[in-house]
């Protein structure tokens, strides 16, 4: 019989009592500090007793509006006070939500209160702001007064809801995160105790890792309060005032200063290690490296997957993570074989293209975040594509071939994955950024983004040189029908940079928007050269 997973309040106070001064996370508060080596660390009783007080102090101070339940708004410094707040959302009657500030947002869940350290307050008018940070030495939020503290506070909500964006096109929606959600991650020890295979997350077990992730991304709270509290995860955050693009120098420096020898990451930020000699000699000696929110550079993990573990964290904000054994030969770094608790289903899409769905299982309702989501769901369908590989020793695996909706239909009817071809440019080392289109047009469109305009000197022949080494080889590989003409292949403007989201990825329909005109040259520019 599964034991059932424990409260992450229950369990952080649990902590707190039995090992009081282990450490729960390390930081420092500027990149001043980090430079002369010092780091700062929060123990297990100082986590405790500020959601202590930062609970007692929501009750306490944000006003009752009816007598339902109420949702905040936090803004704030990149630090632990993101963390302390969602802990001690569950032991107040407010929810926890961390929004980008959207008045849209604030007024579809009636948000009653807008706490911020820095930036502006809410957008939305008669809704109560209140700055915690005008002077962060002073204020009630400043962490150092939080930590020092000690105060006690029993009272658990059942429910957590926690808010948190998409970052794409339209009104973003309200996930809500709940208690359960989070205690999945108690539920995996039971998965990784009952295998016999090695599965991926056992690296982070008691381990002393930099979480480059920001708190207000499901991987920042992921690997620094869920993973710390039920895996024994010692996270060390980034100084709130450093902002990508990240130096290589400085995070060297934070694992050297605070012992952590592994690293929680963007795959973007890999890459641009891997760039540098140096950075790319400390990624291969770390004990492992763990990359969350898009696919990592194949020919960068092949070489360092040789080195150190190496592992995606696979899964999205509203479903949670999915569980992967690990496999047996390094060059399969990049595929998965889930754990059969996760109640993954492919279903074939086309050719050898299969699409994961998420079945709900009563036997593993335990294991399964999303459904905690999505109480009303019997299945969660993902929109990611995956295809069949076999390892050596005969074992099916699957590696993901893009989503759904990333597939480009041709005025033809043929498809394509866009993603497939831009990693394949986006390797050349002169090459930031690439974006592939064409959706109900003859040809695909290719717009390539240089890592320094000032540097590439005549912008035609850059782009030829791009085309002969990098989209020769994509036509070579694919299919005659979808070749890629030159003609519609363009350097990107300086004036109009590719839109990103926080974890680097590509905003996909503003991109297209913003380039509209120019796509348009391109394909009369083809059209003139086929008429001549």
């Amino acid at each position: 019989m599964v034991q059932a997973p424990r409260l992450l309040a229950n369990v952080i106070d649990d902590k707190a009592r039995t090992a009081p001064d282990s450490p729960y996370l390390l930081y420092a508060e500027s990149t001043a500090q980090v430079r002369e080596g010092i780091y700062k660390t929060i123990t297990w009783k100082q986590f405790a007793n500020a959601i202590n007080r930062a609970a007692q102090w929501l009750d306490e101070t944000i006003p009752r509006v009816g007598s339902g339940r109420q949702t905040i708004a936090y803004s704030g410094a990149n630090d632990a006070r993101y963390y302390i707040l969602i802990a001690a959302a569950a032991k107040s009657g407010h929810g926890r939500i961390t929004p980008e500030g959207l008045a849209t947002i604030l007024e579809e869940i009636q948000c009653t209160a807008w706490l911020y350290t820095h930036g502006v307050p809410s957008a939305v008018e008669k809704q109560q702001s209140v700055n915690r940070g005008s002077n962060p030495e002073t204020t009630l939020f400043a962490l150092s007064t939080l930590l020092a503290q000690q105060v006690c506070f029993n009272k658990i909500q059942m429910l957590v809801p926690r808010f948190l964006t998409f970052f794409t096109s339209g009104v973003p929606k309200p996930i809500y995160l709940r208690n359960g959600y989070l205690s999945v991650w108690d539920s995996w020890n039971t998965i990784m105790a009952r295998h016999s295979r090695q599965i991926t997350y056992r690296h982070m077990v008691n381990a002393l890792t930099v979480n480059v992730c920001a708190p207000q991304w499901l991987a920042g709270l992921a690997f620094s309060l869920a993973a710390s509290a039920y895996f024994g995860l010692t996270t060390v955050m980034l100084p709130p005032d450093m902002t990508a693009p990240f130096d290589p120098q400085l995070i060297m420096q934070i694992c050297q200063n605070t012992g952590a020898n592994s690293i929680a990451s963007p795959p973007s930020l890999i890459e641009e290690f891997y760039n540098d000699e140096r950075a790319r000699s400390f990624l291969k000696n770390l004990d492992f490296i763990t990359y969350v929110g898009a696919g990592l550079n194949h020919a960068v993990g092949d070489d360092l997957a040789k080195h150190t573990h190496l592992f995606p964290v696979i899964g999205s904000t509203e479903r949670g993570a999915c569980l992967s054994f690990e496999p047996e030969e390094a060059s399969m770094w990049k595929t998965f074989d889930f754990v059969p608790e996760m109640g993954c289903r492919f279903e074939r899409v086309q050719g050898d293209q299969y699409e994961l769905h998420i079945d709900r299982t009563p036997q593993h309702k335990l294991f399964q975040c999303g459904f905690y989501s999505f109480p009303h769901l019997e299945s969660i369908d993902t929109a990611e594509l995956y295809s069949p590989v076999t390892t050596e020793n005969g074992t099916r695996r699957w590696i993901s071939c893009g989503r759904r909706d990333d597939l480009v239909k041709l005025s033809w009817l043929a498809k394509f994955h866009a993603t497939h071809i831009e990693d394949n440019i986006a390797m050349h080392a002169n090459v930031g950024g690439v974006f592939v289109g064409g959706e109900g047009r003859e040809v695909p469109y290719i717009i390539i983004e240089p890592k320094n305009h000032g540097c590439i000197g005549d912008p035609e022949g850059f782009i030829d040189k791009i085309y002969q080494l990098a989209v020769e080889s994509v036509n070579k590989r694919d299919d005659d029908e979808i070749r890629i003409p030159r003609e519609t292949v363009m350097l990107a403007d300086a004036a109009l940079p590719f839109k990103r989201t926080a974890k680097m990825t590509l905003l996909r329909k503003e991109i297209e928007r913003d380039y509209q005109y120019h796509i348009e040259e391109l394909y009369q520019r083809r059209r003139m050269v086929r008429a001549a």
